[in-house]
């Protein structure tokens, strides 16, 4: 005796397999746009340390730059103050500095100086960090 199988022949098949198609492209699609997000957010943050990390420098010139004209004013009562250049090598860095002093002398006391400190850093590029720092001395000898 012979023994006949029935076929059956299912024409959901093709349906299933164009639906899981769209489930896994638009799985990817979404992987894709949070790995996008992620990249730039991890670039967006480095450039933002970089940012932290020149507004911290400038920072520490503009308080060298104190101490230079204290220093500089008790030597010499007549100093007035300077631009001084600070070069890439100096800092250990690729970029070089500027760190401009003035002293003004107060108006209520003739040997109180009142210092001011500019620091940039980076020198040159779009993206400097200014950093002011005032500071009020008093001159031992009158010039």
């Amino acid at each position: 005796m012979k023994r006949t199988y029935a076929r059956f022949e299912s024409h959901h098949a093709p349906a299933r397999r164009g639906a899981f198609t769209v489930v896994v492209l638009v799985s990817l699609l979404v992987v894709g746009m949070l790995v996008a997000s992620l990249l730039r957010m991890a670039l967006l943050q480095d450039r933002q340390l970089g940012y932290e990390q020149f507004r911290l420098q400038a920072g520490w010139l503009a308080e060298s730059g104190l101490e230079r004209a204290v220093n500089r004013s008790s030597a010499d009562p007549g100093y007035s103050g300077e631009t001084w250049r600070l070069e890439p090598g100096q800092l250990e860095s690729s970029s070089a500095a500027t760190v401009v002093i003035r002293l003004e002398k107060a108006e209520t006391n003739s040997r109180l100086r009142k210092i001011i400190v500019e620091a940039v850093y980076p020198e040159e590029g779009p993206h400097q960090a200014r950093q002011t720092r005032e500071a009020t001395v008093v001159i031992s000898k009158e010039s």
